[in-house]
């Protein structure tokens, strides 16, 4: 349990596009700073990026350290049976399967209800810029791009004009979508007890380099782990 001191630090999980080695090296420097200050008893976070002149702690004895650290693996150890702990991922697995279905038929029903509106838009233009969206790109005049590109840009819909647009029969569907979604999420299993720790059990120690000024990915020598 007391691994778990190395859980403690700041995660980066936002969505959309990652860095896993920034990601990696966040993690691994807050693990290498804790156990400086906290067990050596020096802050010794700035030779992650370069040597002091009269410091005798180096860059390569920082990287050296976070080398112990660098198999380190999130492990949650359970503290139910098995048998119960199994029981609690297939109730996980069929709650998700669920909650993928629902955000599927809500997803459905807000882009048939956006093409609908798009299409009433569309009515209103006139007969040449109709015709002018009608052609391929490539094959578009001067004009029918012209006329297109700004027709384009009158087509696009917020989320406020769907809703807006809603029929009464919408609204009721809508409300009966969000409402199952909300029973739905507050039927979410809850995880069964566990300790937070860590493990390093990875069959093959993943290498560790001095960083260029600490910068993830721009690697210079290689360094195994070894004590300051």
């Amino acid at each position: 349990a007391a691994t778990g001191l190395h859980r403690l630090g700041p995660l980066r999980l936002n969505a959309g596009m990652q860095d896993e080695e920034k990601n990696r090296q966040e993690v691994l420097t807050e693990m290498t700073d804790a156990v400086g200050s906290a067990f050596l008893g020096m802050t010794i976070g700035c030779a992650r990026c370069h040597d002091h002149k009269f410091d005798e702690f180096l860059q390569a004895d920082y990287f050296g350290l976070q080398a112990f650290f660098a198999g380190t693996v999130a492990e949650d150890v359970p503290l139910v049976a098995a048998d119960i702990q199994a029981q609690n991922e297939q109730e996980m697995e069929a709650w998700k399967e669920r909650q993928t279905a629902l955000d599927k038929k809500l997803t459905d029903f807000k882009r048939a209800c956006r093409e609908r509106l798009v299409a009433n838009k569309r009515t209103t233009l006139s007969t040449e810029v109709q015709a002018a969206l009608q052609v391929p790109v490539a094959e578009r005049t001067i004009r029918q791009w012209r006329l297109a590109v700004k027709a384009e840009f009158s087509l696009q819909v917020t989320d406020l004009e769907v809703e807006a647009s809603f029929s009464e029969e919408d609204r009721k569907q809508h409300s009966e979508l969000l409402g199952e979604v909300s029973r739905h999420n507050a039927r979410k299993p809850t995880p069964v007890p566990a300790v937070m720790a860590v493990l390093d059990n990875q069959p093959t120690l993943p290498r560790t380099h001095i960083l260029r000024r600490g910068n993830p990915g721009d690697h210079l020598r290689e360094v195994g782990p070894s004590f300051p």
